[in-house]
């Protein structure tokens, strides 16, 4: 194992993750992506509005909205000293400190997760690490 930077022990292997893959239909496509681990979760979601199914691939056209988020099960430095942002987060089922970017969503990794060819838990694992600056052995 190896110290995250938090002074904690890292996660060591894939498997102690879990990992979402929702869709749904209701007044447009929705999709919802959940990794989950010791640390927290991280979340990329999108909607669309009336028939398409998803998002288009060439960037933001205003026919969807989207997020990548972060859960954290402990506040992060720059949060420290603020209240828990959900006292029963849906995704960690507990307290949970929250940030996210449309903006990153949109450029980055919704075009990514629509390219059938890119892995979405592996994208997310990246993620991961890199938000909670921990290693992850595949």
């Amino acid at each position: 194992m190896t110290a995250d930077r938090t002074g904690g022990e890292a996660l060591t292997h894939e498997s102690e993750f879990v990992f979402r893959d929702l869709h749904a239909r209701q007044n447009g496509w929705s999709a919802r992506w959940l990794l989950i681990g010791q640390h927290g979760a991280v979340e990329l979601w999108y909607f669309t509005q009336g028939d398409e199914l998803a998002p288009r691939r060439d960037g933001y056209d205003g026919t969807y909205m989207g997020g990548i988020e972060t859960h954290y099960r402990q506040p992060p430095d720059y949060m420290r000293d603020d209240p828990p942002t959900f006292e029963d987060c849906d995704v960690l089922r507990g307290l949970c400190w929250h940030d996210g970017s449309s903006l990153a969503a949109s450029e980055h990794y919704l075009p990514r997760a629509l390219d059938e060819r890119e892995d979405v838990r592996s994208m997310l694992l990246d993620c991961y690490r890199s938000q909670f600056g921990v290693s992850v052995d595949v």
